[in-house]
């Protein structure tokens, strides 16, 4: 996706990509990479936001899936983010 924003008149872009492929019967591999930036800055510096995540998604049943996800995210000059995440999911 890509799209164009503007928030207290700063222009923003964006685009991420999502990729998932099944692995099994039962398994679902993902990937989503993303990227923000402001287009038109008042300042010389251009800032901007990256972040990428793989995970793995087993389902127990029709409704309910556990996961597992680690994304790693980093903005210009600044330190990394690094999550990770164990869950399950249940639709009611």
């Amino acid at each position: 996706t890509y799209s164009k924003s503007k928030v207290d008149d700063v222009k923003y872009d964006a685009y991420s990509i999502a990729v998932t492929a099944p692995i099994g019967p039962s398994g679902l591999i993902k990937a989503h990479y993303s990227h923000l930036s402001d287009a038109d800055t008042t300042t010389a510096a251009e800032e901007a936001y990256d972040k990428a995540a793989v995970g793995y998604q087993y389902a127990l049943g029709k409704t309910t899936n556990v996961f597992a996800q680690y994304s790693n995210g980093k903005a210009d000059n600044r330190t990394a983010t690094k999550t990770t995440e164990i869950g399950i999911e249940h639709s009611f």
